[in-house]
């Protein structure tokens, strides 16, 4: 590889992987190539650049140039591989990844199997593929969420926490495996094992325990707004509901009667001498009066109608 192949390739790589501008690269790789129509590093980087485009046509050129100068490209053959699944070739995606593995055992080999086992719902046969892909690279923490999504899927939810634990614990920054140990601990738990329990085992999980706070902060938010939104229909000085609340429910209680074929009544009635009374004895014994008389009405409320 002469000098200028290699500036080339050195400045299509700082394109990709600094700037992450893939047209810049893919301008920088094809005057590579012009110079060494033989550069297989090129035909890769630049079948890269050419799906993170999605420029999935253009790629496979790429690619299958690649491979004309070296065969067993296991980069290409893997590249080749996701193109075909992400356009649904599942069964050319495979034969892709059984080439890779017939020349080198790779995890990523694994793990486009079993993506592929997954998106048709072969769960038991995706695990395998999922474990063989564990094996050799057992600090993926996206292969441990892969799998626990699969034991989900076959309701084996308390494997399933257990994997996904294990990627949240890998790398505290894949918030997926973190929501889906929750999500699996919900699903776990509401299959008759009780709230309580897995109120428990989020209490025992540190990276639930903020979330779990806030969910009993807005909780308490949320009864404070219903307390004070009710606290607006009742009569502090009746103990009964306001006649804004009386109001509101009418139309309601008129269009049910109407609808049963019922009768409905309303009751209005007064307290004489109210304004002798607060004069004689003051505002606190007038207050306790009211008091008294929201208190007889409520008690004559037997079938519970607003008042």
């Amino acid at each position: 590889m002469n000098e200028s192949v290699k500036t080339f390739l050195h400045m299509a790589e700082n394109a990709v992987y600094r700037e992450r501008n893939y047209k810049k690269a893919i301008e920088f790789l094809k005057d590579a190539i012009n110079l060494d129509p033989t550069t297989v590093r090129a035909y890769i980087l630049k079948g890269s650049c050419e799906i993170h485009l999605v420029q999935y046509s253009n790629a496979v050129i790429s690619l299958n140039a690649a491979l004309n100068y070296d065969p067993d490209c296991v980069e290409a053959l893997l590249n080749l591989a996701y193109i075909s699944i992400q356009v649904g070739d599942y069964e050319q995606a495979k034969d892709y990844v059984r080439h890779v593995l017939n020349v080198k055992k790779v995890s990523d080999a694994y793990e486009f199997l079993a993506d592929i086992e997954h998106v048709q719902h072969e769960f038991n046969n995706a695990i395998e593929y999922y474990d063989q892909a564990i094996q050799l690279a057992p600090g993926s923490d996206e292969l441990y969420r892969k799998k626990a999504l699969c034991l989900g899927e076959l309701k084996q939810y308390k494997e399933a926490i257990r994997f996904a634990d294990l990627a949240y614990e890998l790398n505290n920054s894949n918030l997926r495996a973190r929501d889906l140990a929750e999500a699996m601990t919900d699903e776990y738990f509401s299959r008759g094992r009780g709230f309580w329990a897995g109120l428990l085992l989020k209490l025992q999980k540190p990276y639930l325990q903020e979330k779990l706070r806030e969910e009993i902060r807005l909780y308490e938010d949320v009864k404070k707004a219903k307390k004070a939104a009710d606290d607006l229909n009742w009569d502090s000085v009746f103990g009964i509901r306001t006649k804004a609340y009386f109001d509101s429910q009418l139309p309601d209680l008129v269009n049910t009667a109407k609808k049963n074929g019922k009768k409905l009544s309303v009751l209005l009635f007064d307290v004489d001498d109210m304004k002798v009374f607060n004069e004689h004895y003051g505002h606190a014994c007038t207050n306790q009066l009211l008091g008294f008389t929201g208190e007889f009405l409520r008690d004559s409320n037997k079938k519970k109608f607003p008042a």
